[in-house]
């Protein structure tokens, strides 16, 4: 077997195991059920950014343009869910507080500053996308 379909396997399975259990997260209800949402939306934001690495691993992106830099901002989620998940499980409070949704204004300002590239077309994306990777690797 080669050692590139190994990772892929591996890949495969590490996404199927992270949706599995994010969704089982989601649906307890014991303990704090808002804290355990949080740790579960943490991990089902991983399983999205490997599966799209893996994607792009299968060559799917290439027929499917639109998965290109789609998980990119997922980043900015993941740390503030896991943060506000451990003062959640470590304070007396149930409940999010609305400042604590300034957490969320560095996706929303990503995601909004990204928005003409999410609207290209596939095969601008490709064209943005190879001029980047020339312009850093340079």
């Amino acid at each position: 077997m080669n050692g590139i379909y190994v990772i892929e396997i591996a890949l495969s399975l590490g996404v199927i195991n992270g949706l599995t259990l994010a969704t089982v997260l989601v649906g307890l209800k014991n303990g704090n059920p808002i804290a355990t949402k949080l740790f579960g939306f943490a991990l089902f934001l991983i399983s999205l950014i490997i599966l799209e690495d893996l994607l792009k691993r299968l060559g799917i992106h290439q027929s499917f343009p639109h998965i290109i830099s789609s998980t990119d901002g997922l980043f900015l989620l993941i740390l503030p869910s896991l943060y506000l998940y451990g003062i959640l499980s470590t304070e007396e409070r149930k409940h999010l507080r609305k400042k604590d949704l300034l957490h969320l204004l560095p996706f929303l300002m990503f995601t909004i500053i990204l928005m003409p590239f999410y609207s290209l077309d596939g095969d601008l994306k490709f064209s943005q996308r190879d001029d980047t990777e020339v312009a850093v690797l340079g």
